[in-house]
């Protein structure tokens, strides 16, 4: 479906919404555990011997990893790609009925535990609302401060707008 015919229905709302979602399958139960498990003293990195995992975990549990390491250039990654995926929702589905109002508010709600993802992994990150044009992408990183206030904001009209 062309992008200016999609984002009209309830159903292709929702449908924008699944994707985000459908992003998390991969994304968050490798990355996530082991980043954040990973840099804590609340698990250690192994396997069946060292170096079983292409030492990406290893590095990233004996704070060895550079911004080279394909686990966390891919958890940055994906964190910003649902950033975007969320965007695009909030951006392009008019909150005309019940259910379009409910993606947005959880596309709101997705788009703050991405950013809680990487204000807590990262401090001073790019902070992006809208979706960007190709001229726009190197966006400047903002003071924390930025992001938890975006954070919060997301939250409470997200929390607004789901209320039964």
């Amino acid at each position: 479906i062309p992008e200016d015919s999609f984002y009209k229905t309830d159903d292709q709302a929702l449908e924008a919404l699944m994707a985000v979602f459908d992003l998390m399958q991969g994304g968050i139960q490798w990355s996530h555990f082991y980043l954040h498990m990973g840099l804590s003293d609340e698990a250690y990195a192994g396997g069946g011997q060292r170096g079983d995992n292409g030492g990406v975990i290893e590095e990233i549990n004996e704070f060895r990893f550079g911004p080279d390491n394909k686990g966390i250039r891919d958890y940055f990654s994906f964190n910003y790609t649902g950033i975007y995926r969320c965007n695009k929702l909030i951006d392009n589905v008019s909150r005309s009925t019940e259910n379009k109002t409910y993606c947005i508010a959880m596309a709101k709600a997705l788009r703050a535990f991405f950013y809680y993802n990487l204000v807590t992994l990262w401090g001073d990150i790019p902070l992006v609302l809208h979706e960007l044009k190709p001229g726009d992408y190197a966006q400047p990183r903002v003071n924390t401060s930025r992001i938890w206030n975006q954070i919060e904001t997301d939250l409470s009209e997200a929390i607004r707008d789901l209320e039964v």
